[in-house]
């Protein structure tokens, strides 16, 4: 929970227009130690997106989603997120 608080102060920080009605597509990649699912990852920034960059994460809202992870020392992770809209 906290982890998926973090995320959503970080997004709050660069967007800065309402949420989007409609996403075309949104990349996620992932960096950082082996650990944890990269769905539940996805999951946890999905949720901290809603309501904030997109109005829901539902497949109407968001139809595309592409995922990737690298290995990454634990002081190396990041998360890069593209969001790619009209």
């Amino acid at each position: 929970m906290q982890w998926k608080a973090n995320v959503r102060a970080i997004l709050a920080e660069w967007w800065t227009i309402p949420p989007l009605e409609q996403v075309n597509c949104l990349v996620l990649v992932f960096r950082g130690p082996a650990r944890g699912d990269l769905d539940n990852l996805a999951g946890a920034v999905l949720d901290a997106g809603n309501a904030l960059i997109w109005s829901d994460d539902r497949v109407g809202v968001l139809p595309t989603l592409a995922l990737r992870w690298s290995k990454a020392p634990k002081n190396d992770q990041s998360i890069y997120m593209k969001v790619i809209w009209e």
